[in-house]
């Protein structure tokens, strides 16, 4: 894995928290890492629930980032409770270029060896095709 993702490997590494919080409810199978273009570092747990509470890792990573008024990412890292790197979600990578154009030049690491950049894994997004509003 190359030396600059292993921060971000390591952050969510430990951030994985596997806890059963009630019968219906468990939480940090998943750990997503977002780092910015200002490089600052914003992590998500996935939750597990069968109501309207369930969300993902890498969703809830956007959405801290989006509370620190930041919408453009450098790179993504998500990890599964073995601690292996796993390609993030469709629909989240999509929420990611819905926020800022500037996504398609955001890095995902597919495995310890692959990494790809956003434009690469979504080349035929619908939102390119749109007027850009400034």
């Amino acid at each position: 894995m190359p030396k600059e993702w292993l921060k971000l490997y390591e952050t969510a590494k430990n951030n994985l928290t596997t806890n059963e919080l009630s019968s219906f409810v468990t939480c940090g199978n998943y750990s997503c890492v977002i780092e910015t273009n200002n490089k600052k570092i914003y992590n998500g747990i996935d939750i597990k629930t069968n109501s309207k509470l369930e969300s993902k890792a890498e969703d809830i990573a956007i959405i801290n980032m989006i509370n620190n008024k930041e919408t453009t990412v450098k790179r993504i890292i998500l990890i599964n409770e073995l601690e292996e790197i796993i390609m993030p979600n469709k629909e989240s990578l999509i929420n990611l270029l819905a926020l800022s154009y500037d996504n398609l030049n955001t890095e995902i690491i597919i495995n310890e060896n692959e990494i790809k950049k956003l434009s690469e894994l979504l080349p035929d997004w619908w939102g390119t095709y749109k007027p850009i509003k400034k």
